[in-house]
């Protein structure tokens, strides 16, 4: 644990330090530093709830085809795991992409915000020592999901439906989330145009998700709504925490606004954060899943909220307040959740003697 503890509370030590007058540049080194050592962690990990599944499929592909590969799973991943055994690099060398592709993702997002590293903070106990570590192929799609956000930001809505696509190489759920490109816009971006573009867009969405998907759509359908053989427990918990952001998010919306140009980009995502809730109680697995690429919500409205409330004056405050709630989040997770113990002790043989 005392690996996991060190990556939590390094970070958060660092931005508590750091003022609300310090310019972004001065937060690149310690931004960079930390970048490189949760690469480390990543690319060379065995562990996390989905490890030994990724490496009974790499064992699986030793003998497959490169059509094979993008067909047994999402594309994309089985893509790298083929050029990983082509290369023998083995299942680090796949990791070793994903984490590549994850950090520079969540790296792009940070640069864009006036206190990156204190979202790197806010990311590191559940984005990426969770998601990023413990779903390899849904954490990729997250983050590139959170990638697309920041080019809707920059006005480039086709390189953002791009990244969604690349998204669902890793994993199909992703396709959701091109209805971003339709819904999440800036205010100018409204008029005659704007919406039969997006009625066609909704519609392309549609057809290609029955014609394409409609295979795996069923599968997913019959193993985590109709069926009650997977349950997440603390869907409801994970919920709320996003539910949290999004209240803050609209009791704030006139100084976000102001401040900030993506309002409208980050209105979709507060309003499925808060419809998750009730329906976490319905259908925990799949809302719990999906509901990973609502982070990116809570990330950017916390990690924005010393600067939104009261103009900064109780920044300092407002950091402290922010990062306890997500030390006792990753608290609980770590110590009282069903699966830390067993699942991410792979680095215990560091601070432990050999047997």
């Amino acid at each position: 644990m005392a690996v996991y503890w060190s990556l939590v509370l390094f970070p958060m030590l660092v931005s508590l330090a750091q003022r609300s007058r310090h310019s972004r540049r001065s937060q690149l080194l310690p931004l960079g530093v930390m970048f490189v050592v949760l690469f480390v962690f990543l690319a060379l990990r065995e562990t996390g709830g989905d490890y030994l599944t990724y490496v009974r499929f790499y064992e699986l592909m030793q003998d497959a085809d490169f059509v094979d590969a993008v067909t047994l799973i999402e594309p994309l991943y089985g893509f790298l795991n083929w050029a990983a055994i082509q290369l023998d690099l083995g299942i680090y060398g796949v990791n070793a992409v994903c984490a590549l592709i994850f950090l520079g993702c969540l790296y792009r997002a940070a640069l864009k915000e006036r206190q990156p590293f204190f979202l790197l903070t806010l990311a590191i106990p559940y984005f990426v020592i969770v998601v990023g570590m413990g779903y390899t192929r849904q954490g990729v799609a997250a983050a590139l999901i959170l990638l697309s956000v920041v080019l809707l930001r920059e006005g480039r809505p086709g390189r953002a439906a791009v990244a969604i696509l690349l998204a669902s190489g890793f994993h199909y759920s992703a396709l959701a989330a091109l209805a971003l490109p339709i819904f999440a816009v800036t205010e100018h971006q409204r008029g005659l145009w704007w919406l039969v573009s997006r009625v066609v867009l909704i519609g392309v969405l549609l057809v290609s998700m029955q014609f394409f998907f409609s295979e795996r759509i069923d599968t997913y359908s019959t193993n985590y709504i109709v069926s009650d053989r997977y349950e997440s427990g603390g869907a409801l918990l994970r919920s709320l925490v996003t539910a949290a952001a999004a209240v803050m998010f609209f009791l704030c919306r006139r100084t976000f606004k102001a401040m900030y140009p993506d309002y409208g980009i980050w209105r979709p995502f507060a309003w499925l954060g808060l419809v998750s809730v009730p329906l976490s109680l319905v259908a925990s697995t799949p809302v719990d899943r999906l509901g990973l690429y609502l982070i990116p919500l809570q990330l950017v409205t916390f990690s924005r909220l010393p600067m939104v409330i009261k103009g900064g004056r109780s920044f300092e405050g407002l950091k402290l307040a922010i990062l306890a709630g997500y030390l006792a989040y990753f608290f609980v997770w770590i110590h009282l959740g069903n699966f830390a113990e067993e699942l991410w002790l792979p680095y215990r043989w560091i601070f432990s003697d050999p047997e």
